[in-house]
């Protein structure tokens, strides 16, 4: 048999190879928990990663949304510039053609109160010569003669008047045709 003290020594021997098996199965239990702990934190990243997945391609679809979208805009933006610019030479075309009937019509005005005008002068101007020469031919109607060449006098200035209108419509008229012609 084998002495007390090696039995001892064994019976130590034993007990920390008793020790460090239960530590062992501590460490081995408390890794068993961590790997758990990452086996979970793994899933969790995998479903992480997998739904960042589906946001991506969902990032991806609106981009590539927003992309045709800006490039149809474009292009209806562009059309409706063309059809804006085509408008303004519309509006611009019929606004000088509105001027040239405007400036027309006047100027037909303006001709027919001028021969109306020199019309008037000249019934006036015939009546009151046959009236001056009536006065100048009885004794005493100086005044009368004197009304009637004042008169005279502003149906001149009247026909002037009408005269110089009809001018300036012209020139109008003129200045018109040749702002047109520039164009």
């Amino acid at each position: 048999m084998q002495s007390a003290e090696q039995q001892r020594h064994i019976l130590r021997m034993l007990e920390k190879s008793l020790a460090r098996e239960m530590d062992l199965e501590k460490k081995k239990t408390e890794l068993r928990q961590v790997e758990e702990v990452l086996n979970q934190r793994l899933v969790s990243l995998e479903q992480e990663v997998y739904c960042m997945g589906d946001e991506t391609e969902n990032v991806w679809e609106r981009l590539f949304e927003v992309d045709n979208m800006a490039v149809v805009s474009v292009g209806i933006s562009k059309e409706l510039l063309g059809q804006l610019q085509t408008l303004q030479l519309n509006l611009k075309t019929f606004t000088l053609g509105e001027k040239v009937r405007l400036l027309d019509k006047e100027l037909k005005e303006s001709e027919f109160l001028l021969l109306n005008a020199k019309y008037s002068a000249d019934v006036s101007n015939m009546e009151i010569n046959e009236e001056l020469g009536l006065l100048k031919s009885g004794a005493g109607a100086s005044d009368k003669v004197d009304s009637l060449e004042r008169q005279l006098r502003e149906f001149d200035l009247q026909l002037q008047c009408a005269i110089t209108y009809a001018k300036a419509s012209q020139e109008n008229q003129n200045l018109l045709y040749s702002t047109i012609a520039e164009q």
